[in-house]
């Protein structure tokens, strides 16, 4: 192992999309390849990429399946923020950013919490044969960056090894060649990763590799298996390993929530603003119940049982100037979500 490698491996530590270990950046954008750049995003562009932001924010890679989900990919011009558009080496990308308290309130209806930026991180060690020798996998190889693009889709952060000397005494090719478990949770413990992947890569067509592999979780080893494509396999690897590690946070229950009208306030900073908005809203003759439902970061969401109308609600709201109207959503059984920002 030689010191250019070692350089490079801080290298990729540097210039990870994932700055700080455990945390996750970007959670509401995503970037889709275009042939084209277009005035606006087609509907299939935008139910694409609220479909994949999703699953990144709720860590549930079957979330699209929801009902209530399903009927918002169907309009999801209303969760879209802004676009642009960005040019790489290999083509055109569409960027899409969506409206954080939209992308939860949506996750928060299917019963469970948005998993937040801070998550497990996960340390990789690779061996691979592809050059006809065992050897540690280099780091320029395109199968790490197909788990990175896999993670970056499942918002699950990667660390890296330097496999500098200390690495290559603590974990030998030989040991991680035959997933020698005890020597593979050794050498990552200067890494404090929350779960490791380690794996041998070989190639079984010209087109095709497979990857042998063991998902070290705390006490529980789980060996993994894939064949195909490098894309396909780094995607399944993550997949198997995400869904393992992001398990659903049941929010609250659910049964009360059919009746009234959800209004999410974003920027709600300190007490006093939480005060002068339940106290604003308590005082309009529309309303005759306040509940709060929930608080997540400088967001409150609350469900307001009505005297009057959805429209003698809007008209109220509208005269205090301190709430900006953002936007509102429809759920599947027809409640109302209305969407604000404070101006405090």
């Amino acid at each position: 192992m030689d010191l250019m490698r070692s350089f490079i491996a801080v290298l990729l530590l540097a210039v990870s999309q994932f700055v700080f270990a455990g945390t996750v950046t970007d959670l509401y954008q995503v970037t889709l390849p275009v042939d084209e750049q277009r005035s606006s995003p087609s509907d299939l562009q935008m139910s694409s990429g609220l479909a994949k932001v999703l699953v990144k924010v709720s860590g549930n890679s079957s979330i699209a399946e929801d009902s209530q989900i399903q009927s918002q990919l169907k309009v999801p011009a209303r969760t879209l923020k802004q676009f642009s558009y960005i040019a790489k080496e290999d083509g055109e990308y569409l960027v899409l950013d969506f409206h954080p308290s939209v992308i939860d309130g949506l996750v928060t209806r299917t019963g469970f919490k948005p998993l937040g930026g801070q998550r497990p991180t996960v340390l990789l060690w690779f061996a691979s044969d592809l050059s006809g020798e065992q050897d540690y996998l280099q780091f320029n190889d395109p199968f790490y960056k197909a788990l990175q693009l896999a993670a970056n889709s499942r918002g699950l952060p990667l660390q890296f090894p330097l496999f500098d000397l200390t690495d290559q005494v603590a974990l030998t090719t030989a040991d991680l060649w035959v997933l020698q478990d005890q020597s593979i949770t050794q050498a990552s413990a200067r890494y404090n990763p929350d779960a490791i992947i380690a794996g041998r890569l070989s190639k079984v067509t010209p087109e095709g590799v497979s990857v042998a592999g063991l998902f070290i979780n705390g006490g529980d080893n789980q060996p993994l298996a894939e064949s195909g494509n490098i894309d396909q396999v780094a995607q399944a690897l993550i997949n198997r390993v995400a869904d393992n590690l992001f398990k659903p946070v049941v929010s609250y229950i659910l049964s009360h929530f059919q009746t009234g009208v959800a209004v999410q306030v974003e920027n709600i900073s300190n007490l006093s603003d939480y005060v002068r908005l339940i106290d604003f809203l308590k005082g309009l003759s529309v309303v005759s119940q306040v509940k709060i439902e929930q608080a997540i970061g400088n967001q409150i969401t609350v469900r307001l049982e009505l005297d009057g109308s959805e429209e003698q609600l809007r008209q109220a709201i509208a005269l205090e100037p301190q709430l900006q109207a953002l936007d509102s959503l429809r759920n599947q059984d027809g409640s109302a979500v209305m969407i604000y920002r404070w101006q405090g």
